[in-house]
């Protein structure tokens, strides 16, 4: 009998598992068509404008699951200071990123987004104390020569545009520490409407300077764009509560895949061979990273469970 019930939670771990890598996958083709359409939208409108309305449309598509799952008790615990400060540098980061993009080809700004849990796991030695073993710093490592194959510096491929984009990652490893210091005591649906809220309102003054009229067409594109984000959120949320970092990470890959099929379709860019090499260490290196985290993890809470027993 116990083992007919260890079968059956082994045959529902496996399916959780799969569905999260799953909604992963859908996540990595929803924000390659983000990164497509953006690229297009940035022809006619600024990218602080683009930003705002995708927020806002996306903040208005996601207000029902908000409504639904928001509680008192999230109200209460409700850091608001850290959502401003994550949302914050997720704007500049993603109008850098989107800016600089226009200077390079699609397939490899995206390759060199894969960084950005390298610099994550900097960030996370140097404000949580967390320890670089051997195996970690051989990864790190890993992943930045990887970084190094895919920008090229001193060859005539090489562009400044680089360097802003990879600012643009290290700023994004902010919100990933931000998102790490609030923990996870919050409800996910509420936490990431009040970002999508809060990233609109952090968007106004930036964008008005430069606001532009927009045309009947590009508000269509710009809808479009919103429900790919609250999409592309609601999917990365869904995919995080079914599996581990550790299954997902190697399926990162897939958006580089998917990019490169758009970026060739509509832009006629064509991946170059240093751009997959380099993308395949980084994804290698921190995929390898995440599964040393989670068995780090487990012997810790192993280690605390024994002890409580003693």
């Amino acid at each position: 009998m116990k083992k007919r019930i260890n079968m059956v939670e082994l045959g529902r771990v496996r399916r959780a598992r799969s569905s999260g890598a799953a909604w992963f996958v859908v996540h990595c083709l929803l924000f390659a068509f983000i990164a497509t359409l953006t690229k297009h939208l940035q022809l006619s409108i600024p990218i602080f404008e683009i930003i705002f309305f995708q927020a806002l449309f996306g903040t208005l598509l996601m207000a029902p699951f908000f409504i639904r799952a928001c509680t008192h008790e999230s109200f209460e615990k409700r850091k608001l200071f850290f959502h401003a400060l994550r949302a914050f540098c997720w704007v500049i980061a993603t109008a850098i990123f989107f800016h600089f993009m226009q200077e390079m080809s699609m397939p490899k700004a995206i390759a060199l987004s894969f960084t950005c849990p390298l610099f994550t796991t900097i960030a996370a030695v140097i404000f949580f104390g967390e320890t670089l073993r051997a195996p970690r710093i051989i990864a790190l490592v890993c992943g930045f020569i990887g970084m190094l194959i895919i920008v090229q510096p001193g060859m005539d491929s090489y562009k400044p545009a680089t360097i802003w984009i990879l600012g643009a990652c290290l700023l994004w490893s902010v919100t990933d520490v931000l998102i790490k210091m609030m923990g996870r005591t919050e409800n996910h649906v509420s936490s990431t409407w009040f970002f999508m809220c809060l990233s609109m309102l952090c968007t106004i003054p930036l964008m008005l300077p430069d606001m532009v009229e927009i045309s009947a067409l590009n508000v269509l594109w710009l809808i479009v764009l919103g429900a790919l984000f609250a999409g592309n959120m609601f999917t990365i949320m869904l995919s995080y509560s079914k599996a581990d970092l550790t299954i997902m990470m190697p399926f990162a890959f897939t958006q580089l895949i998917f990019i490169s099929l758009l970026a060739y379709a509509f832009y006629d860019e064509v991946i170059q061979m240093n751009t997959i090499i380099g993308s395949i260490m980084i994804v290698i290196s921190t995929s390898y990273m995440a599964y040393r985290e989670r068995k780090i993890h487990k012997e810790l809470l192993a280690y605390q469970i024994g002890k409580e027993l003693i």
